[in-house]
């Protein structure tokens, strides 16, 4: 839990920044899922077609699940209550963290890439709510999935991405008295993969992993299976605690543009500014952050230019696109805008070209 609060999850606070691991209950539960139900549900209206509805509702379930569990008991703290309840509100717990780290890592996404990692979200919380302990088992719960090196937390990675290494950040993960815990990778439907995730480090709330490589875009899931030792009966096989990874399509920006120049034009012993016929076209594609590309452009003839006017649309390769523009400036300045997704825009107007980079990092919910 310190880690999520370390990279800035928002969670609401008299349930966690007051208190300390140790003194979580159940009514800080409540009030942490109530706060992740209102905040998904507001931003679902601005992605009407992700699953951030269908995760806000589920949301509410448990809020209400964990409000009936430990009733009279919500000022208590939960591992002094029934283990079944504290296990519901353990999960309760990583779900609504799960929810505030998303609503972080989603700004400065394009849409496409919030409904993706949306997806998983949803899949993840649906996962938790539906999760049930065994008798006598310390119910493992999944609060996040972080980037090794940076801690941040992921929701979805690009398809071309060779050496994921990732961490699932939790509760009750592994006891180092046992064997390792058994993790899995596998689609929707359960079905395994070919290539399955290889463990790196372990710890009680933090599994440390790499990915295959070579992942097609699709949802996908990674079951893990901690051991537990408990007096008189060794070690036992615990209840499964599940994560959910999107995989998308490797980034592509496709940038058309429309450049307008205007000029001062002498008409009999007047001067008038008049706009010229604009000048289109589209940029190489970029197809990797840190990527360049440029193009000249071959403007109208124009002895005493004034200014030009840039315009431009970007298409990504989740579908979606952005515009910017007319942007207008004096014929002797340059212009350099941003567009969603992580895409510079520059117009040198010495050598009449245009640039585009992919910076990326503006979607921070992506690997």
């Amino acid at each position: 839990m310190r880690a999520w609060l370390a990279v800035g999850a928002l969670v609401t606070a008299a349930a966690v920044l007051a208190e300390g691991e140790g003194l979580l209950t159940g009514g800080n539960v409540v009030s942490q899922l109530e706060a992740a139900q209102r905040a998904v549900a507001e931003r679902a209206t601005t992605l009407p077609a992700s699953e951030l509805g269908t995760a806000a509702t589920r949301l509410g379930e448990m809020a209400e699940a964990v409000r009936k569990a430990v009733g009279k008991e919500s000022g208590k703290r939960i591992d002094r209550i029934d283990d079944d309840d504290e296990g519901r509100a353990l999960r309760g717990q990583a779900a609504a963290l799960l929810s505030q780290s998303y609503l972080v890592a989603a700004s400065g996404c394009t849409d496409g890439d919030a409904t993706a990692m949306a997806a998983a979200l949803a899949t993840a919380v649906d996962s938790l709510a539906a999760a049930r302990n065994s008798s006598k088992s310390a119910q493992p719960a999944i609060q996040g999935v972080v980037t090794a090196a940076d801690n941040r937390p992921l929701f979805a990675i690009h398809a071309d991405q060779r050496d994921a290494k990732l961490v699932l950040t939790g509760v009750n993960l592994h006891d180092a008295a046992c064997d390792d815990p058994k993790l899995v990778a596998t689609d929707p439907a359960g079905v395994p993969l070919s290539a399955q995730p290889t463990i790196t480090g372990l710890a009680p709330t933090r599994i440390e992993l790499r990915l295959p490589p070579g992942l097609v875009p699709g949802p996908y899931l990674l079951r893990l299976k901690p051991m537990k030792k408990a007096r008189f009966i060794g070690c036992s096989v615990q209840p499964e605690a599940v994560a959910a990874l999107a995989v998308v399509a490797a980034p592509k920006w496709t940038i058309r543009y429309s450049v307008v120049p205007s000029c001062r034009i002498k008409t009999g012993k007047k001067y008038a500014e008049t706009a010229q016929a604009a000048v289109s076209g589209q940029l190489p594609d970029l197809t990797a952050f840190g990527s360049t590309v440029s193009q000249a452009l071959s403007l109208p003839a124009c002895d005493d230019p004034v200014s030009y006017a840039i315009s431009a649309t970007a298409a990504y390769a989740d579908g979606s696109e952005a515009s910017i523009g007319p942007i207008t400036q004096s014929a002797a300045a340059g212009i350099t805008a941003g567009l969603p997704g992580g895409v510079s825009l520059s117009w040198d107007p010495q050598v009449r070209q245009l640039f585009a980079t992919a910076s990326g990092g503006r979607c921070k919910g992506f690997y």
